[in-house]
This record gives C-alpha cells, sequence and structure tokens, in this order.
C-alpha cells in the first residue's frame, strides 16, 4: 500500500478527498480517514514526547526519570531564597529512575528566556549515578560545577532583567560511559522581577 504524501484535498464540504485514501483508488471510504489521523498524532505525540507539559522520558524497561524538589513544583515560580534577591543558594531537589547502565548524571539549570539567548545558571557533571538527592546550597554526590553564564563555577539563581518572568529549567540527564545522554527529565520554573 502506498499513502500519497500530498496535504490532503478538501471540498467545499471540509470533507478529505479520495487523494488522501491509500492508493488514490477511491476503493476505501472516506471512514478512513479519522483512522489514519488518529495514528498519525499518535507517531506525532511519540516522537514528540507525547504531551508538552510532561518532561521525562521513559528508559529502557519502560521505568521513567524523574526530578523534583520539596521547595517548588512543576511551573511554581521559583521561591526568592534560590534567587539573586534573596540568599542565591541552589534549591533542594531529588531524582529517581536513573538507569541503571548510566555511568553519570548531569544536572543544568537554564534560561532559555534571556534577552541574549539560552543563559545557564548551573552546570554540574560528572554526579554519581547512584545518587538520588542534592540539599540546598550543596553540590551533588560526585559532581563538579562548570562554568555558568556568569563565569563562575557555582550556581547562580534567576536574576532576570525587569518584566515578564522567565523559565528556568532544571534538567537532569542520565549519561552513558560515552557521555551519550540515555534519559532525561526536566522541571520548569518560572521567576519575574
Amino acid at each position: 500500500m502506498v499513502i500519497d504524501p500530498q496535504v490532503p484535498n478538501l471540498n467545499p464540504s471540509g470533507a478529505a478527498s479520495q487523494a488522501l485514501l491509500l492508493g488514490g483508488r477511491g476503493s476505501r471510504s472516506v471512514r478512513s480517514v479519522p483512522r489514519l489521523a488518529a495514528f498519525l498524532v499518535a507517531i506525532l505525540l511519540s516522537a514528540c514526547g507525547g504531551d508538552a507539559d510532561v518532561a521525562q522520558e521513559p528508559v529502557e524497561g519502560g521505568a521513567v526519570i524523574e526530578i523534583e524538589s520539596s521547595a517548588f513544583s512543576e511551573g511554581d515560580t521559583v521561591p526568592t531564597q534560590f534567587t539573586c534577591d534573596g540568599d542565591n543558594v541552589s534549591p533542594p531537589l531529588s531524582w529517581s529512575g536513573v538507569p541503571e547502565d548510566a555511568a553519570e548524571l548531569r544536572l543544568t539549570v537554564r534560561d532559555p528566556d534571556a534577552p541574549s539567548g539560552t543563559f545557564t545558571h548551573w552546570l554540574v557533571a560528572g554526579i554519581d549515578p547512584s545518587s538520588s538527592e542534592v540539599g540546598q546550597g550543596m553540590v551533588p554526590a560526585g559532581g563538579t560545577e562548570e562554568t555558568n553564564s556568569f563565569g563562575e563555577s557555582a550556581y547562580g539563581g534567576p536574576c532576570p532583567p525587569p518584566g515578564a518572568p522567565h523559565r528556568y529549567v532544571f534538567t537532569l540527564e542520565a549519561l552513558d560511559a560515552a557521555g551519550d545522554v540515555l534519559a532525561s527529565a526536566e522541571l520548569t520554573t518560572t521567576y519575574g522581577r
């Protein structure tokens, strides 16, 4: 069977033309279109990671890597103490679902809304894959803080210019021995001034 790759034509009543149907021969009814559309939507959602609000990716064996904080939840405003307007300390974080074959974890905090492009607030590499949390103001076990966009090897809290709130994305990645990402999870927050 061959699926016509062209965008389906619509007749004046809004129904899909038979050119969309398999083979273009009109041997199938227009009732096949909803099933084909549902199939294509399922493929697109699968390829894009599903629901846009879900920032977790399945890992081998069906497990899901997750990241969270006891200080805030997905979509929350970052509490002031974790920003440049407060104590400027890193928040407590915990994670689960790390694949067994992970050689290390990498943690980043980025602002994708920064005026000059994505701004890295924290980058910690080499985190022990058997670890499952980091306390407030601490560096994860085995991790090394690398240079952030402030030019420092440290956590630099959210510090946006005045205006609309920015998003701050906490990303945990599980890496294999070659440095390839096996799985990742995100926790997105906001902060404005």
